[in-house]
């Protein structure tokens, strides 16, 4: 590869979902901030005291939730976590010795440490450097998007017939609030239980791909592979080789 290794996630060329979900939690915090906020506003000032617990509720944990996310998109997009250590077998695309367990991304055009995945929603490989902030981010877009629904939900239901004295927004908004998150929600509540999964068998995304790709093809033996135990076996074996010979291994290349 002739391109430059992807630095952080901004980098150009942006990928579409990474602009779609750019755009969902835009329009979530607009419609949120610019209706529910300022609807319970109104109708506080509107003698309905009894809607102050929701206001301070909703605004202060959304608030919360979307500083957490912040903090998480951030680590992850901008955050080096290439592998730069010059240890380990050789890689054929980057020409430097790399850790057992990092991998050359072909579209960040690098080695990641620990690498579990490219994560094409923020356009940036994750792996053992920004694994966290990236579990951050999904907990805190589940949480908040979630929260941000259910704030358009029980305004609408409890306060409908009140919000009627004011300007339609007031009630379009949370109804395009909660049509935006319901758009967003699944995919990011399903990533979210992957990554739990993963978590609980102590798999990284890319060994659960691999040990997934066992199981649906065979050995010429008729017998099921692992592909895991296989790969971890040649990369030991490198490893000595290299100790006795000092010879350059070859890292095999991994899809």
């Amino acid at each position: 590869m002739d391109n430059a290794p992807r630095r952080h996630g901004m980098q150009r060329p942006l990928h579409l979902l990474q602009i779609i979900a750019g755009v969902i939690k835009f329009l979530g915090m607009l419609f949120f901030w610019s209706s529910v906020f300022p609807g319970y506003i109104l109708l506080y000032l509107d003698g309905h005291h009894d809607c102050l617990a929701e206001l301070i509720v909703f605004s202060v944990l959304i608030f919360i939730g979307m500083m957490s996310l912040g903090t998480g998109w951030a680590i992850v997009t901008f955050r080096e976590n290439g592998d730069y250590s010059k240890t380990g077998d050789l890689c054929t695309y980057c020409r430097r010795r790399t850790k057992d367990d990092s991998k050359h991304c072909k579209a960040c055009n690098k080695c990641v440490e620990g690498f579990d995945h490219h994560c094409k929603w923020l356009n940036m490989c994750v792996g053992r450097r920004n694994y966290r902030g990236f579990l951050c981010y999904v907990i805190s877009a589940v949480t908040t998007m979630t929260l941000a629904m259910i704030s358009g939900i029980v305004i609408l239901a409890k306060w409908w017939k009140q919000l009627e004295a004011h300007n339609v927004y007031f009630r379009v908004g949370p109804i395009l609030l909660c049509a935006v998150m319901l758009i967003g929600l699944p995919a990011i509540v399903h990533l979210l239980g992957f990554h739990i999964m993963l978590n609980i068998k102590g798999l990284t995304t890319y060994e659960y791909i691999l040990q997934k790709r066992e199981r649906q093809s065979q050995t010429p033996f008729g017998k099921q592979g692992n592909a895991i135990a296989k790969e971890k076996k040649k990369k030991k074996k490198k490893k000595k080789s290299n100790q006795n010979d000092g010879q350059e291994g070859n890292q095999v290349e991994l899809e």
